[in-house]
């Protein structure tokens, strides 16, 4: 559902990126470069994700304190909310180990500088609207 849900969104976030369609967004449509435009859609999945990583880390330090707030001194309840906590500090350390290595990816893939190859694409049909 989760997937669903992450899919849903870079889908609407294409046309804020001038990609009508998400096959479009890995095929230039003027012949530019493909990793330029790539790297236009995978930036704005790593925002997307990051932000809802960062969204999940405050519902999980939220969750651990209302639990150990609703604790009444249970050294169970107590350790329970511990682990709420803990796992909401792992989560934000993989938040932010994934964006570092995004980061040293994308300084390894080509980037703007590389010549464009032109891509042969298929004519397109204009929708029609009513």
């Amino acid at each position: 559902m989760l997937l669903l849900h992450v899919a849903s969104q870079v889908a609407a976030a294409l046309p804020a990126l001038g990609v009508q369609h998400a096959a479009h967004a890995l095929v230039p449509a003027d012949g530019g470069n493909a990793f330029q435009e790539l790297d236009t859609l995978a930036g704005a999945i790593k925002t997307f994700i990051i932000g809802l990583g960062v969204v999940a880390f405050f519902v999980g330090i939220s969750v651990a304190a209302i639990m150990r707030m609703l604790a009444f001194g249970s050294e169970r309840r107590v350790a329970t909310s511990n682990m709420a906590l803990s796992a909401a500090i792992v989560g934000i350390i993989i938040i932010l180990l994934a964006n570092a290595i995004f980061a040293a990816l994308h300084g390894w893939l080509p980037n703007s500088d590389v010549p464009a190859t032109p891509i042969p694409v298929a004519p397109t049909i204009p929708p029609s609207g009513p």
